[in-house]
């Protein structure tokens, strides 16, 4: 301990949540500092209102001060506070857990799904059939021309009219 005597340690709250004992507390510490001859006023105020740089500005005055005059005695915590039980804070909030997801079964067992490769095989060729499909109709409209300026005119496009058989072309645009 570094000034043996000079808190009352009956006095001391040490399970303490709320700001008027958290203020007790300090003024007891402000009194033994001026009983022991110690200039330093505790910023009680600042040290209430829990901001980080004023209590660490505290901090590092009182290791310094602890340092340069603790005589390097033992130091039984339990009996310095006589018995007292230390606080705890306050309680965290409580954690809720959710229930673990359920597990889904497969709608078909996985055996007889790898049991029949032959589905997968067709459904790679179905996919792969298309571009072939689509060329062979695309093929088959350029003969019906009808049936494609149908189709333009009902998506809201028209192509471009020819003059005098040159395609015209488009406007020239600005560089900048």
């Amino acid at each position: 301990m570094l000034f043996p005597g000079s808190v009352p340690m009956k006095r001391i709250k040490f399970k303490t949540n709320l700001e008027h004992e958290y203020i007790q507390n300090f003024k007891i510490l402000q009194a033994g500092f001026k009983k022991m001859s110690v200039d330093k006023i505790v910023p009680i105020d600042r040290l209430v209102k829990g901001r980080f740089q004023d209590n660490f500005e505290f901090l590092q005055w009182f290791k310094k001060f602890f340092d340069a005059n603790y005589g390097g005695s033992e130091y039984d915590a339990m009996v310095a506070r006589e018995g007292l039980p230390m606080g705890h804070g306050s309680a965290g909030a409580p954690q809720h857990r959710a229930p673990p997801p359920a597990v889904r079964k497969p709608a078909a067992p996985v055996a007889k799904v790898a049991a029949r490769p032959q589905i997968i095989v067709k459904a790679n060729s179905t996919v792969r059939s298309p571009p072939v499909n689509l060329s062979r109709l695309n093929q088959s409209a350029k003969g019906d021309s009808k049936l494609v300026d149908d189709l333009n005119h009902q998506d809201g496009f028209a192509a471009p009219e020819e003059v005098d058989g040159e395609t015209p072309h488009p406007p020239e645009e600005d560089e900048y």
